[in-house]
């Protein structure tokens, strides 16, 4: 993991939860990475998202945290940011995105989406204006899966279209919430997450 942002950079968010982070997150990032070529990749773990049920529990805050540092503490291009974590209210990713800007100064930006935010992407607060501030980079939910994000790119944001990059990518499909659920079950989680992650969540009692 890069030990800090520098200013000008072509820089690429990727926000979640990540509570946990796991190896469907790292793999996105890393296929982003190859395909694009961005300077740094920066992993934006949420604070209160306004389209998500989330624990506000500063401690789960601290911990989302330290996980996502571990798991691309290897990783020379990726950052972890905490500047939705800082923010004490619901985070916006119109305001989220104004926030780096005027940290970072970056010469592009853009923004990863998944399937289901990209087909509601509409619904976002001040979307049409976060075109201005940033490009999207979207991701299917499976391989192959690019059929319906073209339909909605040519359905609604055709005028938008050089704004957003749809990359038909490998996807390593795992949920947090499967992770989770599987901890609680008593079972194994290596083959989800970075090991680091997994001793984490061992050593801290999560999710029990």
């Amino acid at each position: 993991m890069t030990t800090r942002i520098e200013k000008g950079q072509n820089a690429v968010i990727l926000g979640g939860t990540f509570n946990p982070i796991h190896n469907g997150h790292i793999h996105a990032a890393r296929e982003v990475m190859a395909r694009l070529s961005p300077d740094i990749i920066v992993f934006m773990p949420s604070g209160i998202p306004p389209h998500k049920r989330v624990e506000n529990d500063r401690e789960l805050r601290l911990h989302r945290f330290e996980m996502t540092k571990l798991a691309v503490m290897d990783e020379p291009r990726f950052f972890v940011s905490d500047i939705e974590l800082k923010n004490e209210g619901v985070s916006y990713t119109i305001d989220t995105l104004g926030t780096f800007v005027n940290l970072y100064e970056p010469k592009s930006l853009s923004l990863i989406l998944g399937t289901d935010m990209f087909l509601s992407f509409e619904k976002w607060k001040s979307y049409d204006k976060i075109f201005d501030i940033c490009n999207l980079i979207v991701l299917p939910r499976f391989k192959g899966g690019t059929a319906e994000l073209f339909d909605k790119l040519r359905a609604d944001f055709y005028d938008r279209r050089d704004r957003i990059t749809i990359i038909d990518a490998d996807v390593i499909e795992i949920s947090s919430t499967q992770i989770r659920n599987t901890v609680r079950d008593g079972g194994s989680i290596d083959a989800f997450v970075p090991k680091r992650v997994a001793e984490y969540i061992c050593e801290n009692g999560l999710y029990r």
